[in-house]
């Protein structure tokens, strides 16, 4: 493992002379939900962000390809591909990932901005990934025993952004989504037993962005991001066994303190009805948030975390963090005790060139741990 994360930080440094450019960063989480609901900036969700999906755009060309590392606990190391197409008026992008684990996820999508800021975008996802699962409830899941299946999801949608005021965003999104498990161990056969395999459904969402961060430099910023969103799934659009309702929150906070040093809050909040399926569960853990943990380790129909850190520049384009937070998850029929809210704490190192970032973090967690390395900050 040791060899993998060294040549994974020397792939990325090599990377940085390869490719002067701007980076934006889009995610795939296995909470698919997420990702297709909250496109205030991007066509995914920007609130997670962490290195398994990301674009590439260079300010002088209108096309640029790049190939970067990835690496994670879950996905291994890992190779991506991508290429931008970017004007004032039109985007597209194809993105190739795969990993050593068989990893693999393609990504088309496109945008389309028109006067006052309204904004048309849309895409396409394939994602396919060997995973784990603990179990369906929150004693299993936190048992230190796993089954393992193969993810897989299959996902278009389409959107509109409009700004109503300073900051202010409004946006409304439709998607279709499949997702199956597939290639499931013995264990996973015998826990899941007769529960659905597949989950397919029409989502139609909308969503309300306040955002007022600002980049200070490569290294600091300054402001807050409040994202709200409401999405639902009828039964008669889908092989679901009802019609599911889901409200999502995310608040940031960013505040430069010291010479170089900046405090990030984040929260976050999802609420799934009781007759979401577990594939349509949201996740507590991401590589952006409760990172001391295995990505679907925990999850279930209503997620709670929170998480503050602390940013230093050192010098140059070197800078380290510390983070400490905490989460939970609530399956229906659970109810709240304080056993179940789970500590994550971690560090990392940040290496910034101009809007380029590249970090290595290690989290922690309740007899866990995981290791990112990837593009962007955490959140």
């Amino acid at each position: 493992m040791l060899r993998n994360i060294l040549a994974s930080i020397i792939l990325a440094f090599v990377a940085t002379t390869l490719v002067a450019q701007e980076i934006g960063r889009q995610i795939v989480e296995r909470d698919t939900i997420d990702y297709i609901y909250t496109p205030i900036d991007q066509s995914y969700d920007s609130s997670r962000s962490s290195g398994r999906l990301f674009r590439s755009l260079r300010e002088e060309k209108p096309l640029a390809i790049s190939i970067l590392p990835i690496y994670s606990l879950e996905t291994n190391l890992g190779i991506a591909l991508m290429a931008q197409y970017n004007t004032s008026k039109f985007s597209a992008s194809a993105t190739a990932i795969a990993s050593l684990s068989g990893y693999y996820n393609i990504q088309l999508g496109g945008a389309n901005t028109f006067s006052h800021g309204h904004r048309l975008h849309y895409g396409a996802v394939v994602v396919s990934e060997p995973t784990r699962l603990w179990g369906l409830t929150f004693d299993t899941m936190l048992q230190n025993s796993y089954k393992t299946y193969t993810s897989k999801e299959y996902c278009v949608w389409l959107g509109y952004e409009m700004p109503i005021a300073k900051y202010l965003q409004l946006s409304v999104n439709v998607d279709y989504a499949h997702l199956l498990a597939a290639r499931l161990d013995e264990g996973a056969q015998l826990l899941l037993g007769d529960m659905p395999l597949k989950a397919s459904s029409v989502g139609i969402g909308v969503g309300l962005g306040y955002d007022s961060a600002i980049s200070l430099s490569s290294y600091q910023k300054q402001g807050v991001c409040v994202k709200l969103s409401a999405d639902y799934r009828p039964k008669i659009l889908g092989n679901i066994s009802g019609d599911i309702a889901a409200f999502a929150s995310v608040l940031d906070w960013y505040q430069p303190l010291w010479g170089g040093a900046t405090l990030a809050l984040d929260l976050y909040g999802k609420y799934h009805t009781s007759c979401t399926p577990w594939l349509m569960q949201s996740s507590l853990s991401s590589n952006g948030r409760m990172r001391g943990y295995y990505p679907g380790r925990f999850h279930g129909n209503s997620i709670v975390a929170t998480q503050a850190e602390l940013r230093q520049h050192i010098w140059r384009g070197i800078g380290v963090v510390a983070w400490g937070g905490a989460g939970t998850v609530l399956s229906p029929g659970d109810g709240f005790a304080w056993r179940k809210v789970l500590p994550t704490y971690g560090a990392g190192l940040r290496y910034y060139h101009n809007s380029f970032i590249i970090r290595a973090d290690i989290g922690f967690g309740r007899d866990s741990y995981n290791i990112i390395i990837g593009i962007g900050e955490a959140f």
